[in-house]
């Protein structure tokens, strides 16, 4: 096997170890062909194979140790400079090498690795290769190093000062040809601007003396455009040498310079930014009072896309109104724009980001461009006047109840601050709109005849909302469940006793208004309530009162409908909150301002026992503390400074550049303690983020576990987000008034943090991308798709789906574990379901045949959770699949038996040993034949087939014998059965 194909199979055995002096690394380097050898971060030969030691022509006793440009013989320039290439910018890098002491040709890879390691191989061209043209660098530096493209890479002979290399880039950056330079050693400098040139030469001399500079000087392309070059150069001394050689690097940093001097504007940018924040928000709050004045569903409708399409700045706007499942399109309201840019009842399938938002019910964000590839007909009608589109789903309970859609002219797109006022906005727009039908469908029913009571009836106990009658004295008449739920009595306790006899402490100000609709016989809406039920002495509620009135007409009693809008107030508090920081933040001139403000909205707004704030070091590789609230001396002593590689929870958030939320015990995580107090509350680690870099992370203890809801963690993340920006605003502010940065040492933190975040990506992402890489290269070499890219584009999405597989088997056993796998309960058709599944895996079945038979008349529903029962189906199919490698036929059979359903998997793999039966439900269990004959696989998906088929009251069977196949029957109580049990009982 060639070193090529031992990365392709596995990618990761280049991720080396520091003990690099294992068996196991020993084992596969020598059963490689191919040389395969290793120098550390300081260029020093540390490992390697036979095959090494034959194409670098020495014993193993005098490479190791020895420095890159030592080992081989002078006359082979060309392999030296690729490696000193790969080890200074870090980059891989391939060539075709020439080795006199060995008649050959090369192919020569070089791999930078974790650690500072540096992978190299050398497989032996075939078919040989072309001499060298005439015109070429000297034969021991023909083999060209691959360069950044900014970058000129020159060998000058300290002791003549001769050039004896430069690379082709020289051509593309100073404008003339290097070839010169062979014979013209200064011929460079006629391109320095007239400015610099005695000061460069006289530098380039003294620095071709004493072996070292750095400097930077303009040069003048042909045409007159000016570029900056940073010039360095340093001396290289090996023990193999003939003549000592100085190693110099010209780099163009024009566009360093240029970001150097636009600096001063981020600041005004970014007050622009807390500007239009500030904006934004305001707009939000006039929106809800646009809303909640709405008291209807088509005046809801018109509000909300009104200030959708007002508020966003769009060129046009439209809302449609969905029915059922799957939905379908019942209405739409239109603003701007004309007729073309929208779905019509004559067409309401065809291609628009509308109707992607209504089928995946995701949002969706299309850029200029984009569309035209996904929606040529709509591009067709409209690219002239749209650049972008913005299409969201309107979802209230997790069912949809329409769809958004926003049209933007060139030059206007949406950034993550309209995205989140869009959300907010859809989320109180679907709220309105619930509380207007709610009005509505009760003042109907209540207006009926005593028919419609019955209706009535089963509204009030379905509908999330309180609902009440009370007669002209104020007594109960009817009550739902949900009402007496927060008054924490049931229905039975609340009906005949008066409004003053349950609620003794009434308000003299709620009593006058029941008193008020009963006189006056009109409705009074939208009264708040604050801490009024016992059950959440926290909340807040919407009270509408409305007359109860008898077929003559005359008023017989008060009906009232309670809204919960807790979550409401907590957006407004959020979006005061926001406003109210953002405007701090703006004052703030400094980081240590910006940090007072954000730990001063922290405390006042959440249960906050302790703030921690660190930011990385100018070099990336540390975390340094910038504010410490709430914690002892002897825990900021000794948390001070953490490497960026710790696994302490501000390490790790800054690696992943996600929040963690970390709950107590969590054994194996350091973490910190407010001062004097113990670990017991969420530990809330988020990262601090500036234009997708993290600079740094706020940790954060709260007082109690899980005392933090979703919407305040989405708040939590904001938050954190503008004290980001602040933060770096204020930063920029305080370096302006210092001396200017120096530009290299900007490029150099950008590269070193760079490389840090790419080392910290897990192992399947590497994979991914090793095997992306291998493709790649393979497709730059030839014009076909061959069967090994072919190859190499399977194991992308084999290995994209065992990931995918694995982090969600794994979730489901951490759940399990915990007790936390929830079983949403609601009526399956299993045949429904098994026909689904069948047609997805009919497409990726291979050499199987998969069957489904379903018995007549069979009674196939059961209460279950579908989401879960598909994934019990799943599981059992592909197990079928994997353990059958031969083939054949899996049949799928449904029937009832009794009161039970019965899904029967039946393959003729190869089967199961009967002294691994009793263990075949056991976590991370593999029957031995499995392991014998080498099939991948963790052990868990029976096990968390187990548990759900056992949450649904049901029980797995099974039917195996080593070599004849397995049958797995899985019986679940039916749905009609369920229901006699709980009639009966």
């Amino acid at each position: 096997m060639s070193a090529d194909q031992m990365f392709e199979r596995d990618p990761s055995i280049y991720m080396m170890p520091q003990g690099l002096a294992s068996q196991q690394l020993a084992a596969i380097l020598g059963a490689l062909p191919d040389a395969c050898y290793v120098f550390d971060r300081d260029g020093r030969y540390i490992y390697g194979n036979g095959a090494a030691e034959r194409f670098l022509a020495a014993g193993r006793e005098r490479l190791l140790g020895a420095l890159a440009w030592d080992i081989l013989p002078d006359a082979d320039g060309g392999l030296h400079d690729l490696h000193l290439r790969a080890m200074i910018n870090r980059h891989p890098l391939t060539s075709a090498i020439y080795a006199p002491w060995l008649g050959q040709w090369f192919d020569v890879a070089m791999q930078p690795m974790d650690g500072g390691l540096l992978v190299v191989t050398a497989r032996r061209c075939q078919g040989g290769q072309e001499p060298r043209p005439p015109h070429s660098p000297p034969p021991e530096l023909a083999a060209p190093i691959d360069g950044a493209g900014r970058d000129v890479f020159w060998l000058i002979d300290a002791r003549c000062h001769q050039i004896r290399y430069v690379s082709p880039s020289y051509d593309k950056i100073w404008g003339r040809s290097h070839h010169p330079l062979y014979h013209s050693p200064g011929h460079w400098l006629q391109a320095v601007h007239a400015d610099d040139r005695e000061r460069v030469r006289q530098a380039y001399a003294r620095g071709l003396e004493i072996g070292l500079y750095d400097l930077e000087y303009r040069i003048v392309r042909p045409g007159g455009e000016l570029r900056w070059i940073h010039d360095r150069a340093y001396r290289a001394v090996g023990r193999a040498v003939s003549a000592d050689v100085l190693i110099r690097i010209a780099e163009d940093v024009t566009a360093q310079k240029r970001m150097a001097a636009e600096r001063p504007a981020l600041s005004e940018l970014n007050e622009n930014r807390s500007d239009a924040i500030h904006s934004q928000l305001s707009a939000l709050r006039q929106s809800l009072t646009i809303l909640d004045a709405a008291n209807s569903p088509g005046e809801v409708l018109d509000a909300l896309l009104g200030v959708a399409h007002s508020g966003l700045g769009a060129y046009a706007g439209a809302l449609f109104v969905t029915q059922g499942e799957p939905p379908t399109l019942t209405e739409h309201r239109t603003q701007g724009g004309f007729a073309d840019l929208w779905l019509t009842h004559q067409a309401p399938a065809a291609p628009h980001p509308l109707i992607e938002a209504l089928h995946d019910r995701q949002p969706h964000f299309y850029a200029p461009g984009e569309w035209a590839e996904h929606f040529p007909a709509l591009y067709e009608r409209c690219g002239a006047h749209v650049g972008s589109w913005l299409a969201t789903p309107v979802l209230l309970g997790g069912q949809l109840v329409a769809v958004l859609g926003l049209a933007f002219t060139y030059g206007r797109e949406p950034g993550q601050a309209d995205m989140d006022y869009l959300d907010m906005l859809v989320q109180q727009g679907c709220h309105a709109l619930e509380r207007v039908r709610l009005h509505r469908d009760a003042h109907e029913a209540i207006s009926q005849s005593d028919a419609a009571w019955a209706r009535l009836e089963s509204l009030v106990h379905t509908v999330p909302v309180g609902l009440a009658i009370w007669d002209s004295d104020l007594r109960y008449v009817h009550i739902n469940p949900a009402l007496a739920a927060l008054n924490e009595l049931s229905v039975e306790e609340h009906l005949g006793h008066t409004v003053h006899e349950m609620f003794p402490a009434l308000s003299p100000s709620i009593a006058a208004s029941f008193q008020r609709v009963l006189g006056t016989g009109q409705p009074l809406l939208n009264m708040e309530l604050h801490g009024f039920f016992p059950s959440r002495p926290d909340g807040t509620w919407l009270l509408s009162l409305f007359p109860v009135r008898m077929a003559s007409g005359a008023v017989a009693g008060v009906g009232a409908v309670v809204m919960d809008i807790t979550e409401r107030k907590r957006a407004e508090a959020m979006g005061a909150l926001m406003t109210q920081m953002t405007g701090a933040l703006t004052q703030a001139l400094t980081p240590a301002a910006v940090t007072d403000v954000i730990i001063a909205h922290l405390n006042q707004a959440f249960p906050i026992r302790g703030i921690w704030v660190m930011l990385l070091s100018e070099d990336g590789e540390w975390l340094e503390l910038e504010r410490a609230h709430g914690y002892s001396a002897q825990a900021i002593a000794r948390w001070r400074r953490i490497h960026r590689t710790s696994t302490m929870p501000a390490a790790r958030t800054v690696a992943m550049a996600e929040p963690l939320w970390i709950d107590p015990p969590n054994a194996g995580v350091p973490s910190l303690a407010a001062d004097g107090q113990p670990a017991s509350g969420t530990l809330a680690a988020i990262p601090l983020v500036v234009n997708r870099q993290p600079i740094g992370c706020l940790c954060l203890r709260f007082k109690a576990v899980d005392c933090v809801a979703p919407d305040e963690r989405a708040l939590l993340y904001t938050l954190a987000r503008y004290y980001a920006q602040a933060l770096q605003r204020a930063r920029l502010d305080a370096a302006e008034r210092q001396a200017r940065l120096d530009a290299e040492a900007a490029v150099d933190l950008r590269d070193q943090f760079l490389s840090v975040a790419a080392h910290e990506l897990k192992t399947p992402l590497t994979s991914l991308l090793g095997t992306a890489q291998l493709l790649q290269r393979s497709l730059a070499r030839r014009d076909d798709l061959g069967e090994r890219d072919r190859w190499a584009l399977q194991v992308i999405q084999d290995q994209s789906w065992r990931l995918h597989q694995m982090i969600l088997t794994m979730l489901d056993i951490s759940r399990i574990q915990e007790g936390q796998l929830a079983i949403m309960r609601a009526p399956v058709d299993l045949a429904d379901l098994a026909r689904r599944v069948l047609r997805e895996l009919q497409l990726i079945q291979g050499p199987y045949v998969l069957q489904l038979h379903v018995a007549d008349d069979a009674e196939l529903v059961v209460d279950g959770d579908e989401l879960r029962l598909e994934q019990v189906l799943q599981n059992l199919l592909q197990n079928a699949i994997k353990y059958s490698p031969s083939g054949g036929d899996i049949a799928v059979g449904l029937d009832q038996d009794g009161d039970y359903a019965q899904i029967t998997v039946r393959d003729h793999g190869i089967g199961i040993p009967a002294d691994a039966l009793p263990h075949l439900f056991d976590r991370f269990y593999r029957a031995e034949n499995i392991d014998r004959r080498k099939i991948s696989g963790l052990g868990v998906g029976l096990y968390v087939v187990g548990e759900i088929v056992q949450q649904h009251g049901g029980e797995v069977l099974i039917d195996s014998a080593e070599g004849h196949g397995s049958t797995f029957t899985v019986r679940l109580p039916l749905r009609l059965a369920r229901e006699r049990a709980a009639a009966a009982g």
